[in-house]
């Protein structure tokens, strides 16, 4: 059995490519079954917004790096995709499946989402029967494997999201707890603004150019207050936390909104372009932080998660290898089975021979094929057996031979 991975992810293919290299649900059915008339007998296709990758196995050798790139171009009528397809194979594949499914092939390193995306597509494609045995237990293996770094190193919990590491900064500075932090600007950051301070038990407020929007989110939301956008300024004396990710072409909160507060407010302005004027920062009661010293955190996190996961990379290999020698191992278990076969096959018919030839009771005829069978399976598998328990560098050659002396 020959393993392989091969496909383009986020390393080399933009998104002009990827986004026209993208296998739907309902492509997954009709690229695996080509696949399978190909020749290959187990096929998981991940498909996701970073990569389109395919893992898949067989027992044929015959396969170069320009089928699979011709694969590719024929499936989505594309040309010139050469330079953008990776083709591993046997251990270097498996690595890569164990390394990817950890979250260090990710474009955010250590992400919480291919985990589930590679257990989606493990899911989909055993039950569509394109995943048996062998690719079972490679997507089984890499999974808990990653499940296990994940809960030893907890590197989900170095946060990444801008939203997430703004509201715990802001908890650094106070506990939130009955504080009134408001949210100015509703779309997919502010949301996120949102969702994690409700995890904090501060009183939110919120406000946006749209009214209507700011109902919509009062109505999903628990205890939000709405502030009229007109009225921001009005109420920022109010405010211990400001969280601002308007997509306002122009300054939301200026240096003059503050004159007449004395109280201590802390902002995060996490729009581009700026929200907040830099002015403010010069106000000895308000402290602001922009999105560059956000991203900063982000940037230094990440570092820290890619430092982690690297420290893993032992395990990894040690992993990887473990399966590949699983699989060459499953290899002489097929040819076992085969010599099963094959004995049963010529017991069948040499019992047949005698008992026609001879006059034998039920009980001698039982003892008779018994003994003929273990005779044939033992001198058929003996030879088997010990090349299994100690196998060397060569396996794959005498393998080669093995495989043409017993198989049908």
């Amino acid at each position: 059995m020959f393993f392989y991975s091969f496909g383009l992810n986020h390393h080399k293919a933009g998104i002009d490519i990827r986004e026209k290299v993208h296998f739907k649900d309902s492509d997954i059915i009709d690229a695996s079954e080509i696949l399978e008339n190909e020749g290959f007998d187990e096929v998981v296709i991940l498909s996701t917004c970073n990569r389109s990758e395919i893992f898949a196995l067989t027992s044929e050798d015959k396969f170069s790096d320009d089928f699979f790139v011709k694969f590719f171009e024929n499936y989505f009528s594309l040309d010139g995709l050469s330079s953008f397809i990776f083709v591993k194979k046997d251990l270097d594949a498996i690595n890569h499946l164990f390394s990817l499914t950890c979250g260090l092939d990710s474009l955010i390193v250590g992400e919480d989402q291919i985990l589930g995306q590679v257990s989606d597509a493990y899911e989909t494609s055993l039950s569509l029967g394109f995943c048996k045995k062998i690719l079972s237990e490679a997507l089984k293996m890499a999974i808990n494997l990653s499940k296990n770094i994940k809960s030893d190193s907890n590197i989900s919990h170095i946060p990444l999201s801008l939203p997430y590491i703004a509201v715990k900064k802001a908890q650094e500075f106070d506990d939130l707890s009955n504080k009134k932090a408001l949210v100015v600007g509703i779309g997919n950051i502010g949301k996120l603004c949102i969702e994690n301070l409700m995890e904090t038990g501060s009183d939110i407020y919120i406000s946006n150019w749209n009214m209507d929007k700011s109902i919509k989110i009062q109505k999903e939301y628990e205890n939000i207050n709405i502030i009229s956008y007109e009225k921001i300024q009005e109420n920022l004396g109010d405010m211990d936390f400001v969280f601002s990710a308007t997509a306002s072409p122009h300054l939301v909160l200026k240096k003059e909104h503050f004159k007449n507060i004395n109280k201590k407010i802390n902002i995060f302005d996490l729009a581009l372009p700026r929200d907040c004027d830099p002015e403010i920062s010069k106000i000895s009661n308000v402290n602001l932080l922009d999105i560059d010293s956000i991203k900063d955190i982000s940037r230094k996190n990440l570092d820290k998660r890619r430092k982690i996961l690297q420290s893993y990379r032992a395990d990894i290999d040690k992993k990887s290898k473990e399966f590949y020698k699983w699989m060459k191992e499953v290899k002489i278990d097929y040819i076992l089975k085969d010599l099963n076969d094959r004995c049963d096959d010529l017991a069948d018919k040499t019992m047949d021979y005698i008992f026609r030839k001879t006059d034998m009771t039920g009980s001698q005829k039982k003892k008779v094929d018994k003994a003929v069978r273990n005779a044939l399976k033992k001198i058929a598998r003996d030879p088997v057996l010990t090349f299994k328990e100690n196998h060397g560098e060569d396996f794959e050659k005498t393998l080669k031979i093995l495989t043409k002396v017993y198989k049908k």
